[in-house]
């Protein structure tokens, strides 16, 4: 039965997630709605069911951390998972906007949300159902709460900033370190300054115990040990070459689970130092395009650069006075906060170091650096108009700096001759689009009326790209379409057709995208 798709148009965002992580995330959501941790493994031949980023040996349960989980089965239930992330993107450039308004005045603080919410790489990234987002909005409400913990000394505030960060460690546990870990050495120097503060450091620290606690019983619920998590399982087990470290594909045992999977694992390349230097470049070069574009964005960081390295330039265009408005910070508070921002762009980049990959769009591990550039950005264009008023009137200053603002907003979203009618959002609309279809047409081939329900659906794997790997499920495996690896032999069919005896079985060639019933 070969099939055929009209050439209606589907919008991008209505379209199935592209990634397998997303499946993983999604299959996260669905066990979390179920008010479960886990469900049980496959009983009949799990290694035909076993889907990309996903245990299902000891428990069928996604390798990634919860928070991303949770927070899509928050949107899942309305059949709009990506909602959740349209919104945690909103919510972030708002977040945001409120830590820079305690530490600039509220022209910056305004142009650093806009630049945020308006960014082309961070809007692409809204549209995929990753960790990444989620751990974006947990971490503005940190940097706001840890802002307001510095200048209010209250324990809300500490506890605020401590939970913020746990769901981030809970998310990408590497990139929340890294963004952190300038913020935790200057907290604990602030502490040990003034002993009289010492209480906030309980309350910064107590959420994370609690999330590491919390993080313990779900590993022993994926794993059988309190301190394996399934991430950990899964890479061992699975993608051994994909390991954190130098040398990453050296010394290693061969991969587990079926060819597709198998194929996976051999696609990491082997870490080395010249390989780590070309993904350092590749990380910063793309944040740069991806974030704004390279030459507004580069200029505005070089005219934030003295902001921070100098007190006798303050902060952007603040008041003269001792203190910011507002936020109560005192400029020598500011001034190091302005730091903390540059550094935790620095050691985002520095933890990756250590990985083979360098990314999706060659910079997802460091996506949340984009919304730290664009705020130390927002500053440098502004005291760039202060500069500008010294020798022009301010109406031309400020026309001149928007100009500047527009030359990095416009190829994000507009496509213009310069650079062949394509915009980086469209190019990578584009990109993303031809497995979405491909998934798309599966899910629509699947449920047509010539498939007969209940069905399971043996795909053929074998020589096929394990980038598109349809065994996707449901946690519980009762949908009224399932879907397998198919068996490399006719007996094994025969043993599946019993085991599922309520169950009419196709045949699925991916390469011709044809369905035969057997």
């Amino acid at each position: 039965m070969q099939l055929t798709f009209s050439s209606e148009t589907v919008a991008f965002a209505e379209l199935p997630p592209a990634y397998h992580d997303e499946y993983s995330y999604l299959l996260q959501a669905r066990t979390f709605r179920d008010w479960r941790l886990s469900y049980p493994p496959a009983i009949v031949r799990p290694d035909l069911f076993h889907q990309m980023h996903v245990l299902n040996e000891h428990r069928t349960v996604s390798r990634y951390f919860p928070t991303t989980g949770l927070w899509i089965a928050l949107f899942d239930g309305i059949d709009h998972p990506i909602y959740g992330h349209w919104l945690a993107g909103a919510l972030a450039a708002v977040f945001f906007y409120l830590s820079l308004l305690q530490i600039a005045r509220f022209e910056t603080a305004v142009l650093g949300g806009v630049l945020i919410a308006l960014s082309p790489g961070i809007a692409i990234f809204s549209n995929l159902l990753l960790a990444h987002h989620p751990t974006m909005l947990a971490l503005s409400v940190f940097t706001c709460a840890y802002f307001r913990m510095i200048a209010t000394r209250q324990m809300r505030f500490a506890f605020t900033s401590g939970t913020a960060l746990t769901f981030a460690m809970l998310a990408r546990p590497m990139t929340a370190a890294g963004y952190a870990l300038p913020f935790g050495l200057w907290l604990a120097h602030y502490l040990l300054r003034d002993r009289k503060v010492l209480s906030l450091g309980v309350g910064f620290a107590a959420p994370l115990l609690l999330g590491f606690t919390a993080l313990a019983m779900l590993n022993h619920d994926a794993t059988g040990r309190w301190n394996r998590s399934s991430y950990q399982e899964y890479t061992d087990r699975y993608t051994p070459r994909h390991r954190f470290g130098f040398n990453n594909a050296i010394s290693v045992d061969g991969a587990g689970g079926p060819p597709a999977i198998q194929k996976y694992d051999a696609w990491a390349e082997n870490l080395t130092p010249r390989l780590a230097w070309s993904n350092v470049q590749n990380r910063l070069r793309s944040s740069f395009q991806w974030t704004l574009a390279t030459i507004p964005l580069l200029f505005g960081i070089l005219m934030f650069v003295p902001l921070m390295l100098s007190p006798r330039h303050r902060i952007a265009n603040c008041n003269a006075g001792d203190r910011v408005e507002v936020s109560g910070l005192s400029v020598h508070h500011s001034i190091a906060m302005l730091r903390l921002l540059a550094s935790s762009f620095v050691t985002l980049h520095l933890v990756h170091i250590p990985y083979w990959y360098d990314g999706i769009m060659h910079w997802h591990y460091v996506f949340e650096t984009a919304p730290l550039l664009l705020m130390m950005s927002a500053m440098g264009f502004v005291r760039t108009a202060g500069d500008l008023k010294l020798m022009v009137s301010a109406r031309d200053a400020v026309l001149w700096t928007v100009c500047l603002v527009l030359a990095g907003l416009l190829p994000g979203w507009v496509r213009l001759p310069m650079f062949e009618n394509v915009s980086k959002v469209s190019a990578a609309i584009n990109e993303q689009s031809f497995s979405r279809v491909r998934f798309e047409q599966f899910r629509r081939a699947v449920e047509a009326p010539d498939i007969r329900k209940p069905a399971l659906v043996l795909v053929d794997e074998m020589n096929a790209d394990p980038q598109l790997s349809y065994i996707i499920n449901p946690p519980e495996l009762n949908s009224d379409v399932i879907v397998c690896r198919q068996p490399t032999t006719a007996s094994e069919i025969d043993e599946l057709q019993v085991a599922f005896a309520n169950r009419t079985i196709y045949l699925f060639d991916p390469r011709t995208f044809s369905f035969k019933q057997r």
